[in-house]
């Protein structure tokens, strides 16, 4: 009988242990998975930032030394009837410096709708703005898509709150920005 018994312990505390090593594993998968997934969240988001605080800061010297350039007059786009025969400054200093973070077709219009009136515009009419908060919400209904809230401050005493909404794509590239409510910033830019 004390040999059944043995057995059945025996028997007992192997099932208890590899109970206790499955465990263990799932909870070392489950860690494994959400790391993975909040660092997927936190490069998609250092994109975002990275993007959003290039477009409301301070305008670089070199972007207006180039853009003031008669050498680097320049068309930015599929246009048919113009091919330059080589890569401008600008054009360069522009894909060195955003096109790793956007896809080739939100690149071209983020550049020529919304970068580059938006730098030459606050510069020439002497407005810095300054980012004083940019909050990220992700969204429950689409992977990588985020909404974002952005408060500017200008001149003395301004502020302004830009809305918007920004898709990051498994490259880590936004494919998709909008800014949905921008209180007529952009607006008065095409003007």
């Amino acid at each position: 009988m004390e040999d059944r018994n043995e057995g059945k312990e025996m028997g007992n505390k192997k099932f208890s242990l590899r109970f206790v090593l499955l465990g263990i594993g799932l909870v070392v998968l489950l860690l494994i998975v959400g790391f993975f997934l909040l660092s997927k969240n936190q490069e998609q988001q250092e994109v975002i930032e990275h993007v959003l605080t290039a477009q409301f800061s301070e305008v670089d010297p070199e972007l207006i030394r180039l853009l003031e350039s008669t050498e680097n007059i320049s068309v930015i786009g599929n246009n048919e009837n113009f091919t330059p025969k080589e890569d401008k400054e600008l054009e360069q200093y522009l894909e060195q410096e955003y096109k790793p973070y956007l896809t080739e077709a939100v690149y071209e219009k983020y550049i020529t709708a919304y970068f580059l009136p938006f730098k030459a515009f606050s510069y020439y009419a002497n407005v810095n703005f300054e980012i004083k908060d940019l909050v990220l919400k992700k969204s429950d209904h689409a992977d990588g898509t985020y909404r974002f809230t952005i408060h500017l401050s200008y001149a003395e005493q301004e502020e302004l709150e830009v809305l918007g909404l920004v898709n990051v794509n498994e490259e880590n590239k936004i494919s998709y920005l909008e800014f949905t409510q921008d209180a007529g910033l952009f607006e008065s830019i095409d003007r």
